[in-house]
């Protein structure tokens, strides 16, 4: 109630000051977009075919007031009109849809102080007849701050409200706001490093599901480091604490859900979600992914110009967490930074495991897991994920597959997971504290050596103690150069443990010899060895490996790698071992041509644990301009596990006309992948005009055949835009 009694206030106030403004400045500046956009799609995958075609026609006008130069003020409006049809796997859509969005922003800058005050509307009318009219508003106002109160010093501030209306002829009308506030403060320490505190608040009321959720955040941080004694000795520590409390009111007393806060989370890319090679690399860290900013996007995109995973058998995003023991799994939203025209091209699997290691999934199927795309009323779109019964694991990951094209751009903002408890209060409470130390010490006690310890400490507490971890890690390094040899050395140690047990223990040992007599040639031999002692395992890994690299030539490289490796697994009883050979070679003949090849060979005596295969794989990349304006880029592979499989792909382009006010592009391709029995050949015409000054017109034919899994589909995609800037 307090929100609707500000926005009437604080919007008709906002629209007469600008309105002021803008009367009483002498030199406004309009500046406008005019856009029409037509796209039609054709394709399938598999035995699912899908018809799409997009119509879109916009407006975008902007005005410019600045006043008495420390004074802007900005007013914007948006219209789009779209009409969106689609008949994908069968199932028809025709929806056209109205959108006006007017916004405005006020803002005062100085050197030291720069404040701001903006606002903004959302109308859009939704028709369809598969469904009632749907009307859909959204208001938004907040300010912000940022006072520079030392070259050393910065605080910034930010607060915004948001308030959906959402009506449905013969449905009703709901509403729901969220309110969210940030301050952030900053302080350079000199020559040491960087202070940082924030303190941000979010209240969400959700009036068709009478929840109200208010959750707030307070992070500590310091990051430092330092050189002393010459560089001989330096060191770096982050220090990091930060303060975690949700408190939930709802209309009944028959549950509660309760954030799940993950220990790790990031993203894995692969070319199969179902097992993970102990042989790939590890999962990338995204913090951001668990930050409470849905707004924000992350690195992780997984809209159509990301650069694929792998070229061979899939292209598979994994974006996952790690509880750290199990939890009690009931749903999760999967948020993203835009809305999707049609997100029924765009699938997501779902995992689970209890793998100490992370490596042995199971899917969810549909009587386990239920994912549904939603555009929620405050604004936000994404993924729910319904987990019918609750589900016990420590690792849960959404893994997106495509039917067809999406967008350009899609990037993950969060990721949420919640456990659903019953409860017999309408209000309930959640503490969560977290302590993170890293830091590294490096000392160079004589010229040639060189000796290094890192460390990372990892504390997260709950309030009833059910959900406390605690994360160690040591590890030592010591490095010794003479001449053309480097003597190296180290030992880790990890350790995650939960209250009355330890769910991960880890010792690594390791040395490695290097002879680089001349830059041309270096060769290394290394040894490792890991002792896994995580709950429910217990091995022991020992490895052995020999690297050459030669530059023959400024243009010709050699590697070889030859690795030799031995596990006993003693919970299993089980006893194997493995050799590995990877041969690379690199070179270019000629100015324009560029030549790789690269050849793996893994050989298994036994079963040697999750993911281990033998296998081996043969590359040939080849990138040549025989021509000037012509490109040719060729890949041809060879995988050998189970069973033989083929990946084969030519890429020729043309390009006349470049550098004028046209230009054409003619490309055609061919894919095919035995791994999933696929197949694709295609041209394409494409031709961006600029008839005058501000005005494009871009757009042209692309013909695709697909075979998949015994269907063929052909396709015919085309694409026209106007655009038109004053």
């Amino acid at each position: 109630m307090a929100a609707k009694r500000l926005r009437r206030k604080f919007l008709p106030l906002a629209i007469a000051t600008l309105a002021g403004f803008i009367l009483a400045s002498p030199c406004p500046a309009l500046d406008g977009r005019l856009e029409f956009q037509n796209i039609h799609q054709e394709g399938g995958a598999g035995l699912t075919a899908y018809t799409t075609s997009t119509r879109r026609e916009s407006g975008f006008f902007s005005l410019r007031v600045p006043f008495e130069n420390r004074i802007l003020a900005i007013a914007r409006f948006r219209i789009l009109r779209e009409s969106l049809g689609s008949a994908i796997g069968g199932l028809l859509r025709d929806t056209k849809h109205r959108t006006y969005q007017p916004s405005f922003t006020l803002s005062y800058t100085t050197p030291v102080l720069s404040v701001g005050a903006d606002g903004s509307g959302y109308r859009r009318d939704t028709e369809s007849p598969a469904a009632p009219p749907l009307r859909y508003d959204r208001f938004q106002y907040g300010a912000w701050m940022r006072l520079q109160a030392h070259q050393r010093a910065r605080v910034t501030a930010r607060w915004m409200n948001s308030t959906a209306l959402q009506e449905i002829a013969f449905g009703g009308r709901r509403e729901n706001s969220d309110d969210l506030g940030t301050i952030e403060a900053e302080y350079a320490l000199k020559r040491v490093g960087q202070f940082r505190y924030v303190y941000s608040r979010s209240a969400s009321e959700t009036e068709d599901r009478q929840v109200r959720l208010v959750q707030t955040s307070q992070i500590a941080q310091f990051n430092g480091s330092t050189r002393t004694a010459g560089d001989r000795i330096d060191a770096s520590l982050l220090l990091r604490s930060r303060f975690f409390t949700q408190e939930t009111e709802t209309g009944s007393d028959s549950e509660e859900w309760v954030y799940l806060m993950p220990f790790a989370g990031g993203v894995l890319l692969d070319d199969t979600p179902e097992i993970h090679d102990p042989l790939e690399g590890d999962v990338t860290p995204v913090p951001e992914l668990y930050d409470q900013d849905r707004i924000w996007p992350t690195e992780i995109n997984i809209g159509d110009s990301a650069p694929p995973v792998r070229e061979f058998g899939g292209d598979y995003r994994n974006i996952q967490y790690d509880f750290g023991d199990a939890e009690i799994l009931s749903s999760a939203f999967l948020y993203v930074d835009r809305t999707l025209p049609y997100p029924e091209l765009l699938q997501w699997r779902v995992f689970v495991t209890n793998d100490p290691e992370g490596r042995q999934w199971v899917e969810l199927g549909p009587a386990e897991a239920s994912i549904v795309y939603r555009e929620r009323t405050t604004g936000l779109q994404g993924w729910e994920v319904a987990l019918h019964g609750g589900l016990a694991a420590r690792y849960f990951k959404m893994v997106n597959f495509k039917l067809g094209p999406t967008i350009p751009d899609l990037f993950v903002t969060e990721m949420e997971v919640y456990s659903r408890e019953a409860t017999e209060a309408v209000g309930t409470s959640l503490d969560a504290r977290s302590h993170r130390l890293e830091g590294s010490i490096g000392i160079k006690p004589t010229a040639g050596v060189r000796l290094r310890y890192s460390t990372r400490l990892n504390q997260r507490e709950y309030r009833d103690t059910r959900g406390d971890r605690f994360e160690q890690t040591h590890s030592f390094a010591a490095d010794w150069r003479r001449r053309s040899w480097t003597l190296s050395g180290r030992y880790g140690m990890s350790k995650l443990s939960s209250p009355d047990r330890v769910n991960t223990d880890v010792d690594e040992y390791g040395a490695s010899a290097t002879w680089e007599p001349r830059r041309i040639f270096k060769t290394v031999l290394a040894w490792s060895q890991v002792r896994d002692q995580s709950l429910a395992a217990d091995r022991l890994t020992n490895a052995l490996s020999l690297t050459l690299r030669w530059q023959v030539a400024p243009a010709f490289l050699i590697d070889h790698r030859i690795s030799r490796g031995w596990r006993s697994d003693y919970s299993l009883l089980l006893k194997s071992n493995s050799a590995t050979v990877v041969t690379t070679v690199r070179m270019r003949p000629v100015a324009n041509m560029v030549f790789e090849f690269e050849r793996a060979d893994r050989w298994v005596s036994e079963e040697a644990g999750t993911g281990f295969q033998r296998y081996n794989d043969t590359g040939i990349l080849l990138m040549w301009s025989p021509l000037p304006l012509i490109d040719i880029h060729s890949r041809v592979r060879q995988q050998v596990r189970e069973t033989t499989e083929y990946l084969i792909r030519h890429i020729v382009s043309w390009s006349p006309l470049k550098g004028g006010s046209m230009d054409l592009l003619f490309s055609g391709n061919h894919y095919q992948d035995t791994r999933v029995d696929s197949q694709q050949g295609g041209v394409r015409a494409s031709v961006i005009w600029r008839p005058r000054p501000r005005m494009i017109i871009e757009g042209g034919p692309e013909y695709q055949r697909y075979y998949e899994r015994l269907a063929t589909n052909a396709v015919v995609s085309t694409n026209l835009r106007v655009t038109w800037s004053f």
